[in-house]
């Protein structure tokens, strides 16, 4: 019996341990890349891929040194440090489950795999242990015998998954040291911390066609995040939106900076936001077939020593945002260097008007979208459906951006809009190619010789209109570092939905329950709207909080 344990042992290590998908190996391959928030899709759900888990069981044991049957239980804790598990735990064991006179504490590195429908891991090391004979054991032993051992413990364990991260399984363990080896095997109930929310493109298959449960004014960046991050949870959405009523998302750079230059501090909740946008826009470019999203390092020219000094210090003090590196003599084209300069990374842009344009093409082909004003005076709204025009729906979501103010349902949300206007230039001699400019205004390469300039603030004329004020404006700064020729191919503007406290505003309306706002995120629309669009379904279904600074009750009196 003994032997056939050890050799059960010895074959399920070997097999984890050859495996092509064994943890082992898979610390040897991707040490370089590995992103603790990975994740994979089943079942309409995000499991995160490095995850730990709680194993808890009782099961029968032989003990060599007291030779009898004995119950025991235990208890395992398994978690990761980048690709490496680590399992700390212990059992007791004895007569039985009441009467236990072996205590032993284990600690343990180990191998894993884990599949859709089950989880296989083995652990191995050192195990501390206090016991003593049996009361019930013969009189040929000292009843006050006690004894502390280290010694060795190992450990195979196979789930089947009830949920991706529920199940129930098995153990097969040995703990050894001088005195005694207790080895035998428990049954156990298998909790992990994977669960992540609802798949990105997730559409339920019993959500009924003919039944509108989200009414979305406005495509701007935020009603299109918000309309496909409903219709991944599945939820059924019609959209209203007139593209020609504002412009601001269109023309947007869609530049994502997850740090405030002026004091090289993180953006407010950068760590999350970034990853967020990352795999949200990433997803919805495989639908949507096509490229949204360009990485892209922001070059941080410095005006003078001590904003050089600055950097580093921030750099050393851990902002995995800022490049630990600084540079010298960049050549912007022919007559003008950047002396020094550092790089802001994980930064980039989201091709704005990529997104908007095959978004809508995408609701249209699903029958989710309406090209027509807003009427706000139509709009009738009660406690269980809203009903406009000829529609009814279940809830209603305003994007309407800076329109909000004319919103009788939120026009007491104190906003801040902001007038901004871009150029975009043709240029041979600007050897910018991947990264963005940034001195005080950008410069952004969009390929073929043409580069993104800008942008001004303007709070009094909030339209849409170009001003030869503006043009000047950027034409001034992009004179002071481009001294070669170079061509306007347009000038455009558009109004940015600022909130005077630069928060969004997400939640429903204090109080009609069925009416939401998803605005106010100004000009890190980019960055925003992913993480709380995310936030605001989970509300919805599941009644998970949003984040108190983004609610709408701060503005009411």
């Amino acid at each position: 019996m003994k032997t056939l344990f050890i050799l059960a042992f010895c074959i399920f290590f070997g097999k984890l341990l050859c495996s092509k998908d064994s943890i082992l190996i898979k610390n040897k391959k991707d040490t370089t890349v590995y992103d603790k928030k990975k994740e994979i899709a089943f079942d309409g759900k995000r499991y995160r891929v490095y995850n730990n888990w709680l194993s808890v069981g009782a099961g029968a044991n032989y003990n060599t040194r007291w030779p009898k049957d004995e119950k025991n239980t235990a208890v395992d804790f398994s978690f990761h440090v980048k690709q490496h598990y680590f399992r700390a735990g212990g059992f007791l064991s004895g007569t039985d489950f009441t009467a236990s006179n072996n205590y032993s504490f284990h600690l343990g590195y180990g191998l894993r795999k884990e599949e859709n429908k089950y989880n296989l891991s083995a652990f191995i090391g050192p195990s501390l242990s206090y016991f003593r004979r049996p009361l019930s054991d013969s009189s040929s032993y000292n009843l006050g015998t006690v004894y502390n051992q280290v010694g060795g413990y190992a450990v195979i364990e196979a789930v089947y998954k009830l949920k991706y991260d529920v199940g129930i399984g098995g153990q097969l363990f040995c703990d050894y040291n001088q005195v005694q080896m207790v080895y035998g095997a428990r049954i156990i109930l298998y909790f992990s911390s994977a669960y992540r929310g609802v798949k990105y493109g997730y559409h339920d298959p019993t959500k009924k066609n003919n039944t509108i449960d989200f009414i979305i004014v406005g495509q701007g960046i935020a009603g299109s995040v918000l309309s496909l991050s409903l219709i991944s949870a599945g939820y059924a959405v019609l959209v209203i939106s007139t593209p020609n009523l504002s412009t601001s998302s269109k023309i947007a750079a869609g530049i994502w900076n997850p740090i405030v230059f002026k004091r090289l501090t993180k953006s407010w909740l950068a760590d999350d936001l970034v990853p967020e946008l990352q795999a949200f826009y990433g997803f919805w470019g495989k639908e949507l077939n096509t490229i949204l999203i360009h990485q892209r390092s922001i070059i941080k020219a410095f005006t003078e020593e001590q904003e050089k000094k600055l950097w580093i210090k921030k750099s050393i003090e851990g902002n995995l945002f800022l490049d630990k590196h600084t540079y010298e003599d960049l050549a912007i084209d022919e007559n003008y260097t950047v002396k020094s300069y550092s790089k802001v990374l994980q930064a980039g842009n989201l091709d704005v008007a990529n997104f908007i344009e095959t978004t809508k093409t995408y609701l249209e082909n699903n029958q989710s979208y309406r090209e027509e004003i807003f009427d706000y005076h139509k709009l009738k709204v009660t406690e269980n459906e809203v009903n406009y025009n000829s529609l009814s729906a279940s809830n209603i979501i305003f994007c309407d951006g800076h329109l909000i103010t004319q919103n009788p349902y939120f026009n007491w949300i104190s906003m801040k809009p902001a007038k901004g206007e871009v150029l975009t230039i043709r240029s041979t001699a600007l050897k910018l190619k991947q990264d963005i400019l940034n001195k005080g205004f950008f410069i952004m390469p969009l390929g073929d010789d043409l580069y993104k300039v800008g942008a001004t603030y303007e709070w009094e004329q909030l339209n849409d209109i170009p001003t030869e004020k503006g043009k000047d404006e950027l034409l001034k700064k992009l004179n002071s570092v481009l001294t070669s020729p170079y061509q306007i191919v347009s000038h455009d503007a558009g109004v940015r939905p600022s909130v005077i406290d630069r928060r969004p505003v997400v939640g429903h309306h204090p109080e009609y329950k069925n009416l939401y706002i998803f605005n106010g995120l100004g000009t890190k629309a980019v960055m925003l709207a992913p993480y709380f669009a995310k936030q605001l379904v989970s509300n919805i279904q599941n009644e998970m909080p949003i984040d108190e600074e983004v609610n709408p009750n701060r503005f009411r009196k």
